[in-house]
């Protein structure tokens, strides 16, 4: 059964939740891996600093029990955010749950008074967060992806 503490967001069947039990963690690992980390041909570390850091958050996006996405958010300080992961099962992409988890995540940025989020995009997915509203951004961020397009969006 779901447990409903820090939830992000919640609409229909759709519940964003931040990482916080073994299931979710783990889910999160497979998806980060899986969708980010392979297909770089890099190694995988599960216990990344990143993943202790209080400036980092991780959610992951249930379709009524079932984890879909996954994400992670970094606050980079009072007012610059940046978008780690986003990731979605390869069965499930095309249902819009990438474009439901920016648009929360985005929101609670701006609710937390954050004005602008960056990210490196891999050149493959440029389109998708140029149709929504992000453009080339300077990023004095090293992405581990060398051909990853520096995006951002003023919030």
């Amino acid at each position: 059964m779901l447990q409903m503490n820090n939830i992000l967001a919640k609409e229909g069947d759709l519940i964003i939740k931040f990482c916080t039990t073994e299931v979710e963690w783990e889910e999160y690992h497979k998806l980060r891996k899986e969708k980010i980390i392979d297909p770089m041909g890099l190694v995988y570390d599960p216990n990344h600093p990143s993943l202790t850091d209080l400036n980092n958050f991780h959610m992951v996006l249930y379709k009524e029990d079932v984890i879909v996405s996954a994400a992670q958010v970094e606050l980079r300080d009072n007012r610059e955010a940046a978008l780690r992961i986003i990731a979605t099962k390869a069965h499930e992409q095309g249902n819009g749950y990438g474009t439901y988890l920016l648009r929360q995540i985005e929101k609670w940025l701006k609710d937390k008074g954050i004005s602008v989020i960056k990210l490196h995009s891999d050149k493959n997915v440029v389109e998708l967060y140029l149709k929504h509203n992000y453009s080339e951004m300077e990023f004095d961020d090293e992405s581990i992806d060398p051909e990853a397009v520096d995006l951002g969006k003023i919030l």
